[in-house]
């Protein structure tokens, strides 16, 4: 903070000097009275009237005992306003997620802000101008991989929740399915089906989707044959359609596949299909998410996945639980399986 004011009118003018201070220095606590009086060379009344201004615009908080905080965390209640932000690269169980939030969020009366975002080419600005007008935050899987929204969110110290993900780049609430647990299951029922030569057509770098298929592999004294393993980056249809093709260009006997997502398994489906080749008598087929579509496969899709309801009153009572705001907290759902015809025994 440098040179002192002295046109009129000094409230308009320390009002702009103190918002670009706390723009560009982001502090815990405004300076003092005395100190904000004597640097700006301005009256005790403009003072208390502009900290007045910025309390009202909820950049500022007077505290008995501590200070003026700037940016603070707000209580979350009823009347409060919650932003939610979704990447514009929507998966299927991301739209379907999205759906049932916005309608629970309308159903508890939450007021709400929507931006869908593109992470790669971010407009910082815009987010945070929507911020400073939010009290908490519902972040998407997608739009949690950008660093600088979380930074923009712990700078203006605000609320957030991460649906169905873990943020690798911050430390942040989230609620999310054991992912785990959730393909333990999925390889699990494959191999109590009598299924050994088991594909999984998937991201071989997931270290939770591979933990629990290797798990359930070797509780039954096998390995996953790295022939059998097609790599992909994301889980979408037609990915899967490449993937199934890659594997079968392969020529190594395979009797189930285990695939990233619901969505790729219906690529997967298709191309087999094509192929000649039968599901479930000839290939089982199993995914990941109980989208809806996923009942209505050509072969109706056993697949696992956790609710969306449980998911989202999950996200909301973080939200609203005022009770230890700088504690980040997490909550796990456990995914249930959905037995569909798409897997037989052999």
């Amino acid at each position: 903070m440098s040179d002192l004011l002295v046109q009129e009118p000094l409230y308009i003018k320390l009002k702009n000097r103190l918002t670009d201070y706390i723009q560009k220095e982001k502090p815990r606590l405004l300076p003092c009275e005395k100190d904000l009086m004597k640097h700006y060379g301005v009256s005790r009344n403009t003072v208390r009237r502009v900290v007045f201004e910025l309390t009202k615009d909820k950049i500022l908080k007077p505290v008995q005992g501590l200070g003026t905080l700037v940016y603070p965390q707000p209580e979350i209640s009823g009347n409060s306003m919650i932003l939610v932000i979704y990447d514009k690269h929507l998966y299927p169980f991301q739209q379907e997620i999205f759906n049932e939030l916005m309608a629970t969020l309308n159903d508890y009366r939450l007021n709400t802000m929507l931006t869908i975002i593109d992470k790669d080419n971010l407009d910082v600005d815009r987010i945070e101008f929507l911020l400073q007008k939010a009290d908490g935050v519902i972040i998407d899987q997608m739009a949690s991989f950008s660093m600088k929204i979380h930074e923009l969110i712990k700078s203006l110290r605000k609320k957030c929740v991460c649906l169905r993900w873990k943020p690798d780049v911050y430390e942040e609430n989230y609620v999310a399915e054991d992912l785990v647990a959730g393909f333990y299951k999925v390889a699990r029922s494959l191999l109590d089906a009598g299924h050994r030569q088991i594909a999984y057509l998937g991201r071989t770098e997931d270290d939770k989707r591979m933990a629990g298929i290797r798990q359930a592999f070797f509780e039954s004294g096998i390995e996953l044959d790295s022939d059998l393993c097609v790599d992909f980056r994301n889980g979408m249809r037609h990915v899967g359609y490449t993937a199934a093709e890659e594997l079968m260009r392969r020529g190594k006997k395979f009797t189930a596949i285990i695939s990233h997502n619901d969505d790729a398994a219906l690529g997967i489906m298709e191309r087999l299909l094509i192929a000649g080749l039968r599901i479930p008598e000839d290939v089982s087929i199993t995914g990941f998410d109980n989208i809806s579509d996923s009942a209505n496969f050509p072969v109706p899709l056993t697949t696992c996945g956790g609710n969306n309801r449980q998911l989202i009153n999950a996200v909301i009572s973080l939200l609203l639980n005022n009770h230890s705001s700088d504690k980040k907290e997490a909550v796990i759902i456990e995914p249930e399986m959905v037995f569909r015809s798409s897997i037989r025994k052999i």
